[in-house]
């Protein structure tokens, strides 16, 4: 099961529950429900304490996983 969200608050703390590896962020960009332009401030609220490993896999290791392409090494993915 993959889960992907936006904004929720409840999702994060859930992760050690859910899975890190289950668990994909997005903004939803070019939607009008999109988190853009704030995408990198929503980001970093959400993610507030999390570990970088935790934060990566939820940001771009599992969907680079899911579909197929590598997530740039030492990126920052906001």
């Amino acid at each position: 099961m993959l889960l992907s969200f936006i904004e929720d608050r409840l999702v994060v703390p859930m992760r050690a529950e859910i899975g890190v590896d289950n668990l994909m962020w997005g903004s939803d960009y070019p939607h009008t429900e999109s988190t853009f332009p704030r995408s990198t401030a929503i980001v970093d609220a959400l993610f507030a304490g999390v570990p970088e490993a935790d934060r990566r896999a939820m940001t771009a290791s599992t969907a680079a996983a899911v579909y197929g392409f590598d997530a740039p090494p030492g990126a920052r993915v906001d």
